[in-house]
């Protein structure tokens, strides 16, 4: 959930043991592949245990040890073993990684891979660096709006909002009835950044990061709706700002919302198995009701985890039978199901699901927009910008342009390849 500025995987540092973790094998067996993950196989992450499983039974000549690295350690566990040239044959990677590792080097050149024509075109730019390609990105992750159709029930609404002004009308109903309506825990600012890039999806002219990132644009303006829209649910005391600062998505929104306490929360779709099997109620995933009246809710994707190889990779053969292996039409059904994620490939469909079908929907009707931390030639854009948006929530009564003057002054472009 949570990524690393670009700095800390650039400064120099001393190898460090990330707690928790396995061998890594660094013992140069020619057997032996090593993977770096923060999919864990103890928990089944993604079903990983299960795709490892069936990779140990399809190449029993390949010993396979797989690692699993907290995200929040990721980098200060990899960025080392690279230097010291021990890093894991086979590493879990996202854009921001990947152009890390690939600009310095680390990462071997998979652009003549046979799953590389396979991938989405409209994923190549997060998969490649100087116009050669360093990762398989094996999901395409939604974020929405989570919605408890009992608790909606109860407060006589008949369907989840479709814009923004049918979801004000609806918390306030909620509210009017005692039945909590919009869970916001922004402890570690995560949260408050998803919800204005949901937002922004509805609110932010398309092309406007292109033009953001050559200086010809600004957030002053643009953003203002975005900032407004939060500043509409703290004065209309739908959200508590100060509470919203103390609460943690996950240790306390999420068993909450799964037993039933909320109406919506905003969440990944990684989630959406968890809760499923947790919760007593109906529930469905949503395009995010962000934009205007007689507007169409707008889908919001998150490019999410991939996979590259370590260009002094001990095992390259054996990393590069893994990637096909994890490309496999069987395989990545496997993973994406588990994610409730959409395919990256053109030829394996998305897995498809009751509760998620609203936000499939949006999708499948081309209602949908990447996020923009992602996007932004900055590759602190996701620190940056939930600095900018936790202002809003410091500050709920200040005009839209402090936010937007201090989003402007954090989130710095660069020219990457």
């Amino acid at each position: 959930m949570r990524r690393i500025a670009l700095a800390a995987v650039l400064a120099a540092g001393i190898a460090v043991t990330a707690s928790g973790c396995a061998s890594t094998g660094d013992g140069g067996d020619e057997n032996v592949l090593t993977v770096v993950s923060w999919k864990s196989e103890d928990t089944n992450d993604a079903d990983m245990k299960t795709i490892n499983d069936l990779f140990r039974k399809e190449h029993p000549e390949i010993k396979l040890e797989y690692t699993w690295v907290d995200n929040p350690d990721w980098l200060t566990y990899n960025n080392p073993r690279f230097a010291a040239g021990t890093a894991a044959d086979v590493l879990m990677l996202d854009r921001v990684k990947m152009i890390a590792f690939a600009s310095q080097g680390f990462l071997a050149d998979l652009s003549d891979q046979p799953w590389v024509d396979r991938q989405m075109d409209d994923l190549t730019p997060f998969n490649q660096y100087d116009g050669k390609t360093y990762q398989f990105n094996a999901e395409n992750i939604p974020l929405g709006l989570y919605a408890n159709m009992d608790l909606l029930a109860q407060a006589g609404i008949d369907e989840v909002p479709q814009t923004w002004p049918e979801f004000i009308d609806a918390l306030e109903t909620l509210k009017a009835a005692g039945i909590p309506g919009f869970s916001v825990p922004n402890k570690g600012g995560w949260m408050g950044e998803q919800i204005a890039l949901e937002l922004a999806a509805t609110h932010v002219p398309a092309g406007w990061v292109e033009d953001y990132d050559a200086g010809d644009a600004s957030f002053t303006g643009t953003w203002d709706p975005v900032v407004d829209a939060f500043k509409e649910l703290f004065a209309k005391d739908l959200v508590d700002p100060a509470l919203s600062l103390g609460l943690d998505p996950n240790v306390d929104a999420m068993p909450e919302f799964q037993a039933g306490k909320w109406a919506f929360m905003v969440q990944g779709a990684w989630s959406l198995t968890n809760i499923l099997e947790n919760a007593q109620f109906e529930v469905t995933l949503n395009a995010f009701p962000g934009g205007p009246a007689g507007s169409e809710p707008k889908a919001f994707n998150f490019v999410g985890s991939g996979w590259g190889i370590n260009a002094a990779a001990k095992n390259p053969d054996a990393a590069r039978t893994y990637l096909d292996f994890l490309a496999s039409p069987e395989i990545a059904t496997i993973f994406l199901e588990a994610e409730a994620g959409f395919s990256t490939l053109k030829d394996v469909p998305s897995p498809s699901n009751e509760a998620s079908k609203p936000i499939e929907d949006s999708f499948a009707a081309g209602n949908v927009t990447p996020s923009v931390a992602q996007m932004l030639n900055d590759p602190d854009a996701e620190f940056d910008l939930i600095k900018g948006v936790e202002n809003i929530f410091l500050n709920p009564t200040a005009p839209a342009s402090d936010t937007t003057s201090l989003l402007n002054s954090l989130v710095e472009p660069t020219q990457l390849k």
